[in-house]
């Protein structure tokens, strides 16, 4: 049995409907493997030069390797204190909808806010996705074995157009349109049919992604 009603909800504030979604930390490669490797050049060079032996040449080529590796260091630390400013001021991103839930072919206008410091670059797609759940019947290794699976399948990605606004909080206005032939949200014990919101936030060089969910109810038939 299917539910129409909306798993998730948005809240009433100051006469719209919000739905706050933090954005995800940065990846490890950026916060360590980047400092790690100019690091270890740094440490290249300094051992190039406590391995020159009292040779005039090996030393001036070891000085020469180390001010190289301390140039390489600052050099790939600065993204990094870039991206770490970034994490710092955008946290939270605020989206808000003058209508909830949305409906199948209403066009409406939404706002991106939510987001501190300096305004960064955003890029958005309205993504309607399926999810099924079932259970594998074994392999032929264990042929009696019942394994939970979940299966995802895209079944619409629509490229947002998203407006600079400088109007206070607000970051960006974004115009979003379930197309008539979509399916609506659904709900089901083993099936889903999801509707959300993808963000893309670039700041300092950093790119990160939050999703979203929309609750997307069936066209009204006069």
């Amino acid at each position: 049995m299917g539910r129409s009603e909306s798993s998730t909800e948005a809240r009433a504030e100051g006469g719209s409907f919000v739905i706050d979604e933090a954005l995800p930390p940065i990846k490890l490669f950026e916060e360590w493997i980047v400092p790690l490797i100019f690091l270890t050049l740094f440490g290249l060079g300094v051992a190039g030069v406590l391995m020159a032996d009292g040779n005039g040449g090996m030393v001036a080529l070891g000085s020469g390797m180390m001010v190289l590796a301390v140039g390489l260091v600052l050099i790939g630390l600065w993204p990094y204190l870039r991206s770490m400013r970034a994490r710092r001021e955008t946290g939270v991103a605020r989206l808000s909808l003058p209508r909830w839930p949305l409906r199948i072919g209403e066009l409406l206008t939404a706002s991106i806010g939510g987001l501190t410091g300096t305004k960064p670059e955003l890029s958005a797609r309205l993504v309607c996705r399926e999810e099924v759940r079932g259970v594998s019947h074994g392999t032929t290794r264990v042929p009696h074995a019942r394994t939970p699976i979940t299966l995802h399948r895209e079944i619409r990605s629509i490229d947002v157009t998203c407006r600079p606004n400088a109007n206070g909080a607000t970051i960006a206005d974004l115009e979003l349109q379930v197309p008539q032939e979509a399916p609506s949200s659904f709900l089901a014990s083993y099936n889903k049919v999801i509707w959300e919101l993808n963000l893309q936030v670039k700041k300092d060089g950093v790119t990160r992604e939050t999703k979203f969910p929309l609750w997307v109810a069936p066209e009204v038939v006069a």
